[in-house]
């Protein structure tokens, strides 16, 4: 015999003793491994949910920033048209101030 397989006959009782231990960690690491796949997949979920729900908030708020734009103007042309409508036919606003004296606001956007 050689010399290699001399020293292998000697350590194969002890080598077969730490097999257990060898065993259980093995089982350990694999389980944790397990653990870090499981964990990327839900990960990796949660990210495309992230991102679909950030692209429809995109896409809602592209939408909703020219409607109110939009709104806004649209109420500025209704001021404007019922206080010109008022002054007009002579009518005072309810505090008594009258519309042929506008408030500075509704001057500057003449």
């Amino acid at each position: 015999m050689t010399e290699h397989t001399t020293d292998v006959i000697e350590h194969t009782p002890q080598a077969a003793e730490h097999m257990p231990q060898v065993a259980k960690r093995t089982n350990q690491v694999t389980g944790r491994m397990s653990q870090v796949v499981e964990h990327a997949i839900q990960t990796a979920e949660q990210t495309a949910l992230g991102k679909a729900h950030q692209a429809h908030v995109v896409k809602r708020t592209t939408f909703a920033v020219p409607y109110t734009t939009w709104v806004a103007s649209r109420m500025g042309l209704v001021a404007r048209h019922a206080y010109e409508s008022d002054r007009s036919h002579g009518r005072q606003s309810r505090d008594g101030r009258d519309h042929a004296r506008p408030h500075r606001a509704v001057q500057q956007h003449k």
